[in-house]
């Protein structure tokens, strides 16, 4: 949404015959929009790097392997399942059969699974979803560091565009300042 917005902003800013393009504001603006598009640039890259990455602990088979109990990923089957719901094929082989597969062994791994081989698997998959969800907020907090940055940099340029924009003024600005201080009651 920032993307979008910044990109119509400066569009219509830079496209416009109502603004004039020779003061400082205008250029305050324009730097303005083009951080907020490099911000959401950078941050859906970010995103899609983050959502694409491979946890290292996955490589661990006996420790970091997604379980048949709690991931689809451990269950064959269901990775057999027609999930496209555009163009999907209506045929049963492609959803409704390895659905039933799955549901199959399902049964049975859970039917042989022993207490003692239940209770460890648990424990290992809580793990893995406390290790998980950490790299989640690790995730959250590179794209929120971005956004922090950015804001901060806005306020800068902000800062700077309004003191250049007083700059002329600033003889006058100060006689005032004086006057006002040395009126003021003691």
């Amino acid at each position: 949404q920032v993307l979008a917005i910044s990109v119509a902003a400066l569009t219509l800013l830079v496209s416009s015959d109502k603004v004039s393009r020779e003061g400082v504001l205008f250029y305050v603006g324009v730097v303005i929009f083009v951080l907020l598009i490099g911000c959401s640039l950078w941050t859906s890259y970010l995103y899609v790097r983050q959502s694409g990455f491979r946890y290292p602990f996955l490589s661990l088979e006996e420790y970091g392997e997604n379980k048949w109990k709690w991931f689809y990923y451990g269950n064959k089957s269901i990775l057999k399942i027609d999930a496209n719901p555009l163009g999907s094929v209506k045929s049963p082989s492609r959803r409704i059969i390895p659905y039933l597969e799955g549901l199959r062994d399902f049964v049975e791994w859970y039917t042989d699974e022993t207490l003692n081989k239940e209770i460890t698997d648990n424990v290992q998959q809580l793990y893995l979803l406390q290790v998980h969800n950490y790299y989640k907020n690790q995730f959250y907090l590179q794209l929120t560091k971005v956004w922090q940055m950015s804001l901060r940099v806005i306020l800068v340029v902000i800062g700077i565009g309004f003191v250049l924009w007083l700059w002329p003024y600033w003889e006058e600005l100060l006689f005032i300042v004086v006057e006002f201080l040395y009126k003021c009651p003691k």
